[in-house]
Formats: C-alpha cells, structure tokens, sequence
C-alpha cells in the first residue's frame, strides 16, 4: 500500500507541475512538440484543458491517495488514462509520415506508466 501511494503520489505531484506550466506559461511546453503558434483564443484553450485537466487529476489523485480504499480507484484512473493517451500517440506519431519524435517517446512512457499502474492495481494485497 505504501508503495501504491508514493508512485500514485508522484504521478499527482507530476501532473500539478505539469498543469500549472500549461496554465501560466503554455508556449514553453508547446515549443517541445515543434514550431508552431497559437493564437490568443487558441491559449485559452491549451490552459484550460491541458492546465487544467491536470492540475484537477493531479489533485484528485493527490487528495484520494490519502484513503485506502481510494487507491484501487486511483490506480484505475492511471493505467486507462496513460494506456488511452499512450496508445493514441503513439499509433498517430506511427502512422504519421514523419520519423518518429518525441510524440513516441512519451507515448511509450505512458504506456509503461500504464502498465505500472495496472500492475499495482493488481498487487494491491501487500
């Protein structure tokens, strides 16, 4: 349980810092997925759902991992999101014409991630 709680710990702190960088300062973490800019509406777009999606599972996560009983739940929520958003990324990044970059990169982390979790979820007797 105690090992549950620290990796499901660090993922919430993760994703926290990851929010907040999307919410106060979007254009840098965009400049790591290529050359492009975005207008102002466009912004407001990448903060509220990139920011703030993460910063409200970061939280959640954070919050619930305090409760026993909430871990099972909060293991779930990890290995189906990374497992979704890793997959998508990578088969897309796979599929594109370009080589592959750092799109597959973190879809493979996810996807491990993914498996990390589900793992847990089904250790969960310790």
């Amino acid at each position: 349980m105690l090992r549950q709680r620290f990796f499901i710990s660090i993922i919430a702190v993760s994703l926290l810092a990851i929010g907040a960088a999307y919410l106060f300062s979007p254009e840098l973490l965009l400049a790591y997925t290529g050359g492009f800019s975005l207008d102002d509406h466009a912004l407001i777009d990448v903060r509220a759902t990139y920011g703030g999606i993460q910063l409200a599972i970061g939280a959640f996560l954070l919050i619930e991992s305090r409760n026993a009983t909430s871990l099972p739940y909060c293991l779930k929520l990890l290995a189906w999101s990374f497992a979704s958003v890793g997959f998508i990324r990578v088969c897309t990044d796979l599929t594109s014409d370009l080589t592959p970059n750092l799109h597959f990169y973190v879809g493979v982390s996810e996807i491990v991630l993914a498996v990390i979790s589900y793992t847990e979820l089904h250790n969960s007797t310790d």
